[in-house]
Order: C-alpha cells, then structure tokens, then sequence
C-alpha cells in the first residue's frame, strides 16, 4: 500500500484534508478526496479518552464522553471544554497503516485537527498541473470519441446509402442479365427446333 512505508509522523503526503460524511456513536466516517479513500476516525479512543482540539485546533486525547446526534457529535471532557463535528465538516487527517497477523493492513485516520488541510503552495501547484494534465487528456479523449462517432455515422451512411442504390440496381442489373441469358436461350432453342422441324420435313 502506498502508506505502508511513509513516515506518517514526517511524511508531509501522510497528511490531508478530509470531509466528515458520515456520524457514528464512537467516531465519524471520513472521505479523503485527494486519494479517494474513505476510512473511520474515532473520536474516542480504547482507554476511554476522547477528543479535544486547543485554541491551535490541535487535537489531544483527554477524559469525557461523547453525546451523537443526527448530523453531528460532539466531544466534552470533564474539564468543560468541548468541540463539535458536524456533517460535511472538512478536517486535517494523518493517514497510516495498522498492519495485522490475522487479517490484511488497513488504513487507519486521526483527526488532526478540526481545521481543513492547508495545502503546501508547491504542493497546489503541482495538484493544479496534474488537474490541468488530467482535463486535458480528458479533452483530448472526448475529442477522440467525438471523431469516433461520426465517422461510424458517416461509414453506416454510406453502407445505408449502398444497400439502398448500388445493391439494388446491382440485383435489377443482374436480373436483367438473367432474363437476357435465358431469351438468348430460349431463341436458340427455339430457332433450332424449327431448323430441325424444317429438315425433318424437307426429307
């Protein structure tokens, strides 16, 4: 997998912006866009803390309890401080990978921080040139399927066309030359009956 081998702690690609879409009694349900991936993000933990976010919106696991509601959860510790996802909320998430004997390597997210991803400079530009490259072969490729289609149009035209004319004056042609054959036979047959008739008689 592609985060097996990344450092998620300094790995800067470990990291992303994630769009909160589905509310659970535990966690939340997150798309990664930029990847396409889509995994669980608890808000509390397996010691029974849960999350917390500082006034930098860095997350932190303390002791308290969440309360779920239908487009949102929230998360208060016994201190009084408290912070609420709510659906289609966009965070920071850290992707890693949790390997197992049993079963195959999973990806695994944590919330980062209750703020959206803010993408490196170097990195947007270099997701805008691969989103420019990306239209761009999709242009390409409508343009290609576009050429496609008319010229299977125009080729069952013309094979319409054909059956329509060149086919049928080709059988009338033909026919044609059919009965001329079988006139011209006809005649000989005809015309040799009578010689022989005409001979017979003669003798």
């Amino acid at each position: 997998m592609y985060f097996k081998d990344k450092d998620q702690e300094t790995e800067e690609r470990c990291i992303a912006d994630g769009v909160i879409y589905s509310i659970r009694t535990n966690g939340v349900l997150v798309f990664i866009p930029r990847f396409g991936i889509k995994g669980a993000a608890y808000l509390k933990n397996k010691d029974g803390l849960v999350i917390s976010c500082g006034p930098d919106s860095r997350s932190e696991w303390k002791p308290g309890s969440l309360q779920r509601f239908q487009n949102k959860i929230t998360s208060t510790t016994t201190g009084g401080e408290s912070i609420t996802f709510h659906l289609f909320d966009h965070v920071t998430v850290r992707i890693s990978v949790q390997a197992s004997r049993c079963h195959s390597d999973t990806i695994r997210l944590e919330i980062m921080s209750n703020k959206p991803y803010m993408i490196p400079d170097s990195e947007l530009l270099h997701q805008s040139s691969l989103l420019l490259k990306s239209d761009l072969v999709k242009e390409v490729t409508r343009s290609v399927e576009e050429a496609q289609l008319a010229q299977e149009v125009k080729v069952n035209i013309i094979q319409e066309d054909f059956q329509k004319y060149c086919q049928t004056k080709g059988r009338s042609l033909y026919m044609l030359l059919e009965e001329i054959r079988d006139l011209a036979l006809l005649d000989v047959s005809n015309s040799h009956g009578i010689g022989n008739t005409h001979l017979t008689s003669i003798k």
